[in-house]
């Protein structure tokens, strides 16, 4: 015979395991948030130096 598990305990676990779920999505946008300023810095790097280099390079094209 299987044992049945009460209304009430059910509850508290859908509810325990929602409340997991939802520390793992904090957990997840909380490192996600941490590497956002790195990822901004990083591009505007990248742009700068894509810059610099074409204005090098037109510079040599018409001097």
């Amino acid at each position: 015979m299987a044992t049945q598990i009460e209304p009430k305990e059910l509850n508290m676990q859908e509810q325990m395991t929602s409340i997991r779920r939802h520390l793992a999505e904090i957990d997840q946008r909380q490192v996600e948030t941490i590497y956002e300023p790195r990822k901004f810095w990083l591009s505007a790097v990248v742009a700068s130096s894509g810059l610099i280099v074409g204005t090098i390079t037109l510079t040599k094209l018409f001097l």
